[in-house]
């Protein structure tokens, strides 16, 4: 049931996340909303700082009598990851989201939120906005891109650390006190594709494969979601064996940070065997299926509008669908330390057919750099075994785990006291703790926040009664810090 976006709480808490809503904000395109903060925050006499990556630092002098108290850094990212639904028109570099507020969460219309991280953003603004509110000297720290690869992070100097607590507001489930994360690094690798030109008595069908979850590919790659990339490759390996099948594009994913929940490919066939490739796309969509569990996912196939004037070469398909049918996807190890924690994975992300090459993308993740860096390595070398040219294109470190943080322990006490339990964890997900800890060791670091469900996914909502209580408690935090 629909609900009137004037009666959530706190009000202006959800007036700042609905204008940030209403500001185009995908990874890269921060600019706009970099400003739009910038400009709230002169307009309260507040002192900013923005640098040439729209990273912005907003300061905040103490309340009365608690100007010797520690420094306390409120951290959250300005970017958003750009999802939609299938058949889904919409722009994130021009369009509104069209929120949506039901049954006790908050939508978009057939897109990403971007609660992540547009909540934390729009709780540490309200608090730098509050005149009331009690607490130490304190700063609100905004970074850029942190969605392709923690970009924004990487290039923070040292004065924009400066301080003795951060608080991340990044973390996505009410009831766990994050104290620790995993480590990334994201891979391209690039076949320079061996065409050939179409022969005589061809037709040519695009098979796709849509609805499937996809998702965060930390946190929700041990949920066996599916991965729309692994199960084309499947089919065409599987039905090029026993029919003349070519192939002139294969695309699918969207960003390096989401389990791929749709792919395609435009291929050819022989007349006389277009039915069979139907029929076998067919059986082979009923079986994933039901290998899933559920409706996904969708698989069509159908004689494509499009006539390719060009296919790639026989040899070259087979070695490129070899290498991605054998290229890992998923859980690699589970943490002995941290049960029930993925230690180490894997994201086979996105596939790209342009003019002369097929780029792949993948995405490591571990709490060991040595783990991560041997997944890494087996990756590239299995592609570039097939004549690919792989190269990194970002790392970050991880956030080692640190249970006696009093910071978090404070966090932790808050929530108990507030009947609302919560355990300390370490995440399988990237955050800027680990970059930030490196530039500012000193600083005692905590990330919470409030429920958010299915993010990096057209699926992403916000629990409304949890981001009220992740306000609340936060203020708390900051008026007990001493």
């Amino acid at each position: 049931m629909p609900v009137d976006r004037n009666k959530l709480e706190p009000a202006k808490l959800w007036n700042i996340f609905f204008e940030i809503c209403a500001i185009p904000h995908p990874s890269g395109h921060e600019a706009a909303l970099s400003d739009f903060l910038l400009k709230k925050a002169e307009t309260a006499g507040l002192t900013v700082h923005k640098d040439e990556f729209s990273n912005l630092l907003i300061e905040k002098p103490a309340s009365p009598g608690r100007e010797n108290g520690k420094t306390v850094i409120l951290q959250s990212h300005l970017d958003m990851v750009p999802q939609k639904a299938d058949g889904v028109k919409f722009d994130f570099e021009t369009d509104r989201l069209k929120v949506i507020i039901e049954d006790e969460w908050v939508r978009a219309d057939g897109t990403s939120l971007g609660a992540d991280n547009g909540i934390g953003i729009a709780a540490a603004m309200t608090i730098m906005l509050d005149g009331q509110a009690v607490h130490g000297p304190l700063k609100a720290l905004f970074t850029s891109q942190e969605e392709i690869g923690l970009v924004g992070a990487h290039k923070l100097n040292q004065e924009f650390v400066a301080g003795d607590i951060l608080l991340n507001l990044d973390s996505e489930t009410e009831d766990k006190i994050c104290i620790g994360c995993a480590g990334g690094a994201r891979l391209s690798s690039d076949f320079m594709i061996d065409w050939e030109e179409l022969g005589p008595g061809i037709k040519a069908y695009k098979i796709e494969i849509s609805g499937l979850p996809g998702g965060h590919s930390g946190i929700d790659i041990d949920k066996n979601r599916g991965n729309a990339i692994k199960l084309l490759v499947d089919l065409l390996k599987n039905v090029s064996e026993v029919i003349d099948l070519r192939i002139s594009m294969l695309d699918g994913g969207t960003l390096d940070n989401v389990i791929p929940h749709g792919a395609f490919a435009v291929v050819t066939v022989p007349e006389e065997e277009g039915e069979i490739l139907v029929n076998a796309t067919r059986m082979f969509a009923s079986g994933a299926r039901a290998q899933h569990d559920y409706e996904h996912p969708i698989m069509e196939v159908a004689e494509s509008w499009y006539m390719p004037t060009k296919v790639w070469s026989r040899e070259f398909a087979e070695k490129v669908l070899a290498v991605l049918a054998e290229c890992p996807h998923g859980v690699i190890a589970m943490s002995k330390s941290m049960p029930g924690i993925v230690k180490t994975s894997t994201n086979l992300a996105v596939l790209e057919t342009s003019m002369n090459k097929l780029r792949v993308k993948t995405s490591q993740r571990s709490f060991y750099e040595d783990d991560r860096e041997a997944m890494t390595n087996e990756i590239s070398d299995l592609f570039d075994a097939a004549g690919a040219l792989s190269y990194v294109d970002s790392e970050y470190p991880a956030w080692p785990p640190k249970p006696d943080s009093r910071i978090a322990s404070l966090v932790s006490e808050v929530y108990r006291e507030a009947g609302l339990p919560t355990e300390k964890k370490a995440i399988h997900a990237g955050l800027e703790c680990g970059i930030i800890g490196a530039l500012n060791p000193k600083l005692d670091m905590v990330s919470f926040g409030p429920t958010i469900e299915n993010a990096h996914s057209y699926k992403e909502r916000a629990n409304v009664a949890s981001v009220k209580n992740f306000y609340e408690h936060l203020l708390t935090v900051l008026k007990r810090i001493d």
